[in-house]
Formats: C-alpha cells, structure tokens, sequence
C-alpha cells in the first residue's frame, strides 16, 4: 500500500473532507545557485468555482498584493479542511526525482491569474543535504500535480516563503544563521542567489517577510522562544540595507508563539502573523495573532479570539501535528484556500509529514434579531437561508462555519438547505466554549426527504480520546440514537418518535452536570440520559450532515442550528416553534 493509500485509509477523508475523528457506527468506538531540472510551468486554464475578481488581483508586478482588503474582509484566523478535497494532496510517495523521500512540508502556494503553484520542502535522510525545494501545480488550488525539484542548495533547503516584487518572482529559503533572496531567473524552476538579507549569531529559521507602512519587515525567531524583527525601505539583497528593530526582541520567552509558521496577511490596515507553538514539542500546532503596533520603535500583538488556527487532529494524516498556513484570499464571499502541513506517527517508525489544503471563511455581519433565545446566552445560532458559502453566526461570537455543498430550498416556513451529495455538509472550524461548561444545549431544525435509511444529523466526536456528541435519525429504532461520550462513560439512547419524511422537526440535546441530557422534539421532551462527563476536546470539530469520517450522510434539509449557554427547558423550546422562523 502507497503512503497516500494509507493516509486516505486511516483518515476517511474522501468522503469527508475532515479527519481525526471516529464515525457513528453501531460498534464501539554556504550555498551555491540552486539547480533548475527542466519541468513545465503551472497548468493553465479557467479556475472553477472563485471569484473573477482574485484572479485579476493576482496578476501585474506585485503578487500577493500587500493589502487584501480588496479580497476579504476580516482574516483568515479559523479554518477546516477543504470539502472538495481528498486530504492529503500531495505526499513523499508522489517526489519522483529526490530519491526515496521521506517527507513533504512547509507548503507556500504562488497564484498568477489561473494559475497555481506550490514550493515546498522536500526531506529525504538519505541525501546529503538532505532537503530540497520541489513544486507542484494547479488549475483551481485543489487538485496538485507534482513537476520536480527546482531549487538544490549545499545546505538544507526549506520553507520557500515565495512572493513577486517589481516584476521579480523571489523566495526567502533560509541557510542556518542566514536569510537569502533567492530570485528566478526562468519561473518556476530556475533560481539564483541574490544575496542575504540578515546574518545572525542564532539560527534564523522560518523567515518571512511582508510589505507594510511603505516598509519592508523581516519577522524570524532565536532560539524558537524569542520573536525578532528587522527592517529596510527597500528589498535589498544586502545586509547594510536592513536594521534590527530597536527593541529586538519584540517578543521575548513566548516559545508558544515566536517562530513563524506562515505567510502573514495585512488586512484593514493591520498585520496578521501566523506563529508556531513548540512549547511542548516541535510543529505542534499553529496560533493566529494580530498586530496592534508595528514601528522601528515599537511592536505589539494579541492572539486572535479562535487561535489555534490547525491543531492535530487525532487521527489521520495531520494526527498529532499541524505546523505550516499559508492562506490566499479567493475574492468576493468565497473565503480563503490555504496551503497546511500534518503529520502522524507511522506506528512508532517516526513522524511523517504532508501537504494538504483548507479553506477559512470571511466572516460576515451577525443579525443577534434573528435569535429566538436570549442572546447573552447564545454561543452560535445558524440560519441556512443564504447565497454565501459561509455560514454566519449570528450571535456575533464569530463561530463561522463552512456550508460544502448543500443547495437552497425552503424547509416550511422556513429557508434552509438541502443535503443530497455525500460530501454535502456544514464544517464548524472553531471551538463552541458553551460544550465546555456544566450546561449547554444544542438545537437543530431540519426535514428528513426520507425515513428508509440511516442519516447522521450532527458530530462532535474525538477517536483519540474518546469524546463524542452525536446524533442520527435511524430507522431501525424509529426515531433517532444518540452518542454521549465523555469523561466518565458512554451512553446512546435510542428514542423512539415519529418523525415524518417531507414535515419539518426541531429537536433538542440539553445538558446539565450531575443531570445529564434531556432529548427533546418539537418543543416535547421525549428522554433523559445519564451524565457522562465532558464531551468538549479542542482537537474536535463540529459537524452537521455527516460524522467525521463521511458515513449516514445527511439526505434532506436543514434550516437552523443553535448552541446555548445552558440547558433549556420543554417551556423554553416550546417557544421556538412560532419564533425560530422570525426574524424579529
């Protein structure tokens, strides 16, 4: 079995679009100029599916451009695996011309027009150096093709931060203590050596570097714990043209954030770093953190409210790490696609990284009149009724979620979704904090197109560490079974109730420490379950119209989902069915 054969095996990701959690199934759960081997440039053609708008931005002279504000209006600081992918997209197994490669990681994309390029480090320990740049190419940053090495230096070669300045296409692959200007001299595939920008006593890992108040900035780290910043008026490859910021470190001691680990974004005026948390081991996950400040003078940041942007994901090909995120904005509602890395541990063999892609949300303006419940206690509420892909939390907790998929169609009085195709689901790339209290409830109101088969409606499920929160209607109970699994036990009810094909529900799962969990359907309580502890995990992603790893895809419509702060009564629920529709 190939390695990408595997990786699809154990993460279930065709059908899914997500990895690292368990399906609802009735079982238990000093260098010299780089080489250029000759390949093809980037396929050409129409990209599907984005805006036309980003492919003229990532056209002219500079690419990407130093401000998306054109593009998206808020950055790209949560995001879920693409749903139109099988994850992971590019693997060792696909380096054709490095030997028997070991790993693919630090993924960065480079688009122009149509066109879609990624660089990436290739490792292979039995080469001498030991890691090379290689590229691949796409026609809508989705499906990759792998064309070969294009940059070999005499020094471990990685993290090919690439960017177009001027008309000149360049990259940032640092040596040691130095960071070099790399520029191509017949794109993609043939660089050279300009110069170095910096030269250090540490060693500089994972440079970047952005365009921001008429100033170049460089934003690398010592000794993985301490942020460190540099300067210069123009992109020079001459270490006399850049200085030190003036209170380098800008951060000090911060090993959980201080390397970087993707391409920053400077949105609304404001930069956006992506850093590496190494405090417990290295390439453990990646956090999200806006600048507030940044002048010769003086730095400061804060992290973003859903930071950690990837986590491991318990299971698959991104398991136990995620270290890499470079996003491009796509243009109108559409988001962002973001080039990542994972890995997991090959049963003990050591850890093996690849490549995949995710997508993030723009998110959008909230309507708190649209809630049928008290809003200060509304952790997410969903209306399915719109034309973007995003779906909007209208409680303003920014706790987006991504609709794959799903068509418009009115369910009753209501507009929602319909939920046909296998891969037709709604991604949740965040963390509801109300799941992590002694009280919560969760709410859904949908129709079911037919009652003959078995049909996931919501999963919040861990394999790892056995947590989950599920809920699916099946006909062999006549009605719908549960899955609560927490921190002190299993339990999975089944209830029977009559739900009819083609007649709208709403249903319920309130929660209480000590009490339990309370089903309810159409404002009726129907059963209790005992208490079994904390189902919350930060590794877990929410998700509507599937389990995790694509079985019982949801066939019929949903209209609204609803998270609350805490346990809602049959009085209480009783009132959603002449309000839920309302906009108030």
């Amino acid at each position: 079995m190939t390695r990408r054969r595997m990786l699809a095996a154990l993460s279930s990701v065709g059908a899914a679009g997500v990895a690292g959690c368990d399906g609802l199934s009735s079982s238990p759960e000093t260098p010299e100029n780089g080489t250029a081997p000759a390949t093809d440039s980037a396929a050409s053609g129409t990209e599907a599916g984005t805006d036309a708008q980003s492919k003229a931005v990532y056209t002219g002279e500079t690419i990407p451009p130093t401000s998306y504000d054109e593009l998206a209006s808020q950055a790209p600081t949560t995001a879920a695996p693409a749903g139109e992918v099988t994850n992971p997209v590019l693997t060792a197994d696909d380096v054709t011309d490095f030997g028997r490669a070991d790993y693919v990681a630090d993924p960065y994309m480079f688009r122009e027009g149509g066109n879609w390029h990624l660089f990436f480090e290739v490792v292979n320990e039995n080469r001498s150096p030991d890691a090379a740049i290689g590229h691949a190419s796409s026609k809508d940053g989705l499906d990759w093709q792998y064309t070969g090495i294009v940059l070999e230096k005499n020094a471990h070669t990685s993290y090919p931060f690439i960017w177009k300045w001027q008309g000149e296409y360049y990259m940032l692959p640092p040596t040691g203590k130095s960071v070099e200007l790399w520029h191509a001299k017949d794109f993609p595939t043939g660089w050279e050596r300009k110069g170095t920008l910096i030269e250090e006593e540490y060693f500089t890992h994972d440079p970047v570097i952005f365009r921001y108040n008429d100033r170049w900035w460089l934003f690398t780290s010592r000794e993985n714990q301490d942020v460190m910043a540099f300067h210069s008026k123009e992109l020079t490859a001459s270490t006399d043209a850049w200085t030190a910021h003036s209170a380098n470190p800008v951060v000090e001691d911060r090993q959980w954030a201080a390397r970087q680990g993707g391409r920053p974004v400077v949105i609304n005026d404001t930069p956006h770093l992506f850093f590496q948390d190494v405090q417990y081991e290295y390439g453990d996950k990646i956090r999200a953190f806006k600048v507030n400040e940044l002048t010769t003078d003086a730095y400061s940041d804060t992290e973003a409210a859903h930071s950690p942007v990837l986590v491991g994901f318990g299971s698959g090909w991104n398991a136990i790490k995620m270290h890499h995120y470079d996003p491009w904005a796509l243009g109108g509602d559409n988001g962002w696609r973001c080039a990542v890395d994972g890995a997991f541990d090959d049963d003990g063999d050591g850890v093996e990284w690849s490549i995949g892609i995710f997508d993030a949300p723009n998110h959008r303006d909230p309507n708190k009149q649209s809630i049928p419940y008290d809003p200060e206690k509304t952790n997410g509420y969903f209306r399915f009724d719109g034309n973007s892909t995003v779906a909007v939390d209208d409680s303003g907790n920014k706790n987006h979620g991504m609709i794959r998929g799903a068509t418009k169609t009115d369910v009753g009085n209501c507009k929602g979704r319909r939920f046909e195709e296998g891969r037709d689901r709604v991604v949740f790339p965040t963390r509801f904090d109300a799941i992590d209290t002694d009280a919560f409830t969760l709410f859904f109101r949908g129709r079911l197109q037919s009652t003959d088969e078995t049909q996931a409606l919501f999963d919040y499920s861990s394999r790892h560490i056995q947590r989950r929160l599920a809920a699916r209607f099946d006909p062999s109970a006549s009605g719908w079974k549960f899955d609560f699994t927490g921190t002190g036990g299993q339990t999975r009810p089944a209830v029977e109730a009559p739900v009819s094909a083609g007649e709208p529900f709403q249903l319920a799962i309130a929660y209480k420490q000590g009490d339990g969990y309370r089903i309810f359907q159409d404002g009726k309580e129907l059963t209790q379950a005992r208490d079994v502890g904390s189902v919350y995990h930060e590794v877990c992603l929410p998700l509507l119209g599937s389990t995790l790893p694509g079985q019982y895809s949801w066939k019929g419509d949903i209209s609204h989902f609803g998270v609350f702060g805490e346990a809602l009564t049959e009085k209480d629920l009783s009132s959603f069915t002449s309000s839920v529709c309302s906009s108030k």
